[in-house]
């Protein structure tokens, strides 16, 4: 999937990037409770709204994605 026509240099940077981020928080939030106890995780009412925030963001790019031929 791209996000965008892959025409200039930004463009693919900003693709990769965006790769990038949807790696990076779906690794910070992979099987957290394998790793540590629940109970020793805290989670903010402030952390989860960015949380939300930010997959609200990667969610509506990839609506707008076009699949690569």
């Amino acid at each position: 999937m791209t996000i965008n026509a892959h025409a200039t240099d930004t463009d693919c940077s900003e693709q990769n990037g965006f790769a990038n981020l949807c790696r990076r928080l779906f690794a910070m939030f992979r099987n957290p409770v394998g790793h540590d106890p629940r109970i020793e995780r805290t989670v903010g009412d402030d952390e989860l709204l960015d949380t939300l925030m930010l997959v609200s963001l990667l969610h509506r790019r990839l609506d707008a994605a076009t699949v690569n031929p």
